[in-house]
C-alpha cells in the first residue's frame, strides 16, 4: 500500500512483486492488518515497521548480491 511506495523503486520488479504478494497474503491469512493499531516507534505502527524492515532487508540482500530465500 501507500506505506511502502517510497521503497518500491529501490527493488527489482520480481522482489517488489514478491513482497507485495507476501504482505497481501499475511493480511488475509493472519492478523497482520491489526498491527496498524499498535505502535512500534512513536507514531510508527508495528505494521509499518514490519513492512519497512522487509523492504530494507530485501534491498540490502539485492545490493550485496546475497543468495537468500527472499520468501522467508
Amino acid at each position: 500500500g501507500e506505506i511502502v511506495m517510497e521503497r518500491k523503486q529501490a527493488l527489482t520488479r520480481e522482489h517488489r512483486a514478491l513482497l507485495e504478494a507476501m504482505i497481501a497474503e499475511l493480511e488475509v491469512i493472519g492478523r497482520f492488518r491489526e498491527e496498524l493499531h499498535y505502535a512500534q516507534h512513536g507514531t510508527t505502527s508495528v505494521y509499518e515497521h514490519s513492512v519497512k524492515v522487509a523492504y530494507a532487508s530485501v534491498r540490502l540482500a539485492e545490493q550485496l548480491r546475497l543468495c537468500v530465500n527472499y520468501r522467508a
